[in-house]
């Protein structure tokens, strides 16, 4: 495929983005919108599994929303929940009953949840967790990840995509804010360490452990890629936090009733003291939270400030519980068949990279996984491992599926619905099949 012959199908999201650049700052209004090889894509209208763009272009989509549209788009159960709603109200600078009676589903299915309080979005979930943290422990210091993402506030968009040159001191990462605009005073309290490195949280922990308040992580890093927790690391990382007084706070924004209803905590067995809930939890509809040990969440109650206008509002309310009821009751059939599906999916990816001679690895769950152009010798256990990577060719991976009618997210990794059909997976896998057997061909 040349990609010149498919650049005129984007003409009219083109013009749509130079004209709106003249009333809407860089023309997005998230900066991830702006990476790729082909032009930011404008859409008209979605329905199930498929988008169709402003020049009329189909798409079966495997980045639903960046993973929250779990129930696929416009599904009828959401828009029947959002009607109900307008029943009822939607903000009242008040407490309704629908809070409790979401907070009591969570608390049923996530093992680390005995009290629940709503936000709008992860990235409030997240400050809210760490300030959790610290007032629980009386502690400052804060540990993450290199390569995980946890919102874009100051305190904590560090080393998210730093330089693979990044300086060590020891077994910690220097940190590397995200912006500009975030000045050091912001992050002065936390740990970068390397995902994944047992060696590195030990160490950390045995030295600094009295001054530290929490680890925060995704249980699976989802924000570059896929890449899966190596086996004891959780449960290791578990038993340090708890050997120190430090508490185990999971970001669970992607993983949450995705993996499965109780999140990715539950899939693998390991219980954080706190966690963090987003996307998946409402369909497509602003509303996250925090949940987590009664006697951390109970500070709300004594001295830690948490507000907001929109918290707990009606509509978001209304959409999680019958998001949660479509994916997780029946044992999580919902969920179950999703990952099926995907399984199919990523078995049919692997099958078309032998056959077609292109050395790659496929990482993750049926629910969402990642393909990495990487040597056949090399697993990507962590973000540094992303440096023998060959960004081109995931890169031109992503822009010819989008050619071919097929979304992936910009770092190659594929978000399952319950929207997906068999017949979805066949159709994707074939153009997918198209796709890689044409780069093998120009390599």
């Amino acid at each position: 495929m040349d990609a010149d012959t498919f650049l005129g199908r984007y003409d009219e999201s083109k013009r749509l983005m130079s004209e709106g650049r003249r009333y809407l700052a860089a023309g997005v209004s998230s900066n991830a919108r702006l990476t790729g090889k082909r032009p930011p894509l404008f859409f008209e209208r979605g329905r199930g599994s498929e988008l169709v763009d402003a020049d009329g272009n189909r798409y079966l989509d495997f980045v639903m929303g960046m993973g929250p549209m779990i129930l696929g788009h416009r599904p009828e159960a959401i828009e029947t929940a959002i009607i109900d709603s307008f029943e009822i109200g939607q903000v009242f600078g008040g407490q309704s009953r629908l809070e409790a009676q979401l907070a009591e589903k969570i608390v049923q299915l996530v093992p680390c949840a005995e009290l629940v309080r709503f936000t709008n979005t992860g990235t409030e979930a997240d400050l809210l967790a760490v300030r959790l943290a610290r007032a629980f422990t009386r502690r400052s210091k804060i540990i993450k990840f290199d390569g995980h993402y946890h919102g874009w506030a100051d305190g904590l968009a560090v080393s998210i995509k730093p330089p693979f040159e990044q300086q060590e001191s020891g077994n910690s990462v220097q940190p590397h804010p995200e912006s500009l605009g975030m000045p050091p005073s912001t992050y002065e309290d936390l740990i970068v360490l390397p995902w994944n490195d047992l060696d590195a949280v030990e160490a950390c922990l045995t030295s600094h452990g009295g001054d530290i308040a929490g680890v925060i992580m995704e249980p699976v890093m989802c924000n570059n890629g896929v890449i899966t927790p190596l086996p004891g690391f959780l449960e290791k990382v578990r038993e340090l936090c708890t050997g120190c007084g430090a508490l185990l706070i999971f970001d669970e924004v992607i993983t949450g009733f995705r993996l499965a209803p109780g999140g990715a905590q539950a899939k693998f067995g390991v219980t954080p003291d706190l966690a963090i809930f987003g996307k998946a939890l409402a369909a497509g509809f602003p509303l996250g939270c925090v949940a987590g040990r009664a006697e951390v969440m109970d500070t709300l109650a004594h001295g830690v400030l948490h507000g907001g206008t929109y918290s707990g509002n009606v509509t978001g309310l209304c959409v999680g519980l019958a998001t949660l009821y479509q994916t997780c009751s029946r044992g999580g059939k919902g969920l179950k068949d999703l990952e099926d599906r995907g399984n199919k999916l990523a078995e049919r990816i692997a099958e078309s990279l032998r056959r077609h001679g292109i050395t790659a690895q496929i990482q993750g769950y049926g629910a969402h996984f990642g393909l990495f152009f990487v040597p056949s010798e090399l697993r990507v256990r962590s973000y540094r491992d992303l440096r023998f990577a060959d960004r081109d060719a995931g890169d031109e991976f992503v822009a010819r599926l989008v050619d071919a009618g097929v979304r992936s997210t910009s770092r190659a990794s594929f978000f399952l619905s319950t929207a997906h059909t068999d017949s979805d997976i066949a159709e994707a896998a074939d153009a997918i099949d198209v796709v890689l057997a044409d780069m093998a061909r120009q390599r």
